[in-house]
């Protein structure tokens, strides 16, 4: 199960400035970088897409903007090892029953491998972020240590 995550702090800067932007709607987009059974390294993230449909219960990617960036990523050796959404202001950043649902999707879509779930939200005008898996009841986990590289 993962227990670490590597992730360059500008990525967090950028996640994080798309956390403020999108108050009244949900956005994400997915993760990439590599990954082995203990640890993540996130090297990459997307956006949604300029055709997402995003609305304050959740947000549904452009497909063909995913897809063409996740083959680009591809290229580099790059691969996509999870997702990212917001949620809104003074919420919670724990997974909803619909987040876990798209997490067990996600997961199976992703043959085996170990996928990592961030989740972010503004609280009291502090960037809350969250690092999950699913551990093997296919329950929520928080990933322990990040680790900024």
């Amino acid at each position: 199960m993962i227990s670490d995550v590597l992730i360059d702090r500008a990525i967090i800067e950028k996640v994080s400035i798309f956390t403020k932007l999108s108050l009244t709607v949900e956005t994400g987009g997915f993760l990439y970088g590599r990954v082995n059974p203990s640890w993540v390294y996130i090297t990459d993230y997307s956006k949604p897409g300029p055709n997402a449909v995003q609305t304050s219960e959740g947000v549904t990617f452009d497909r063909q903007y995913i897809i063409a960036y996740t083959d680009m990523k591809r290229k580099s050796k790059e691969y996509v090892i999870g997702t990212w959404h917001t949620h809104p202001p003074d919420t919670s950043c724990y997974p909803s029953n619909r987040d876990i649902k798209t997490m067990k999707s996600f997961l199976s879509l992703s043959k085996g491998l170990p996928q990592v779930f961030l989740i972010t939200m503004l609280k009291k005008d502090e960037i809350c972020i969250s690092f999950y898996c699913l551990d093997y009841m296919g329950l929520p986990k928080v990933i322990p240590n990040i680790k900024f590289v």
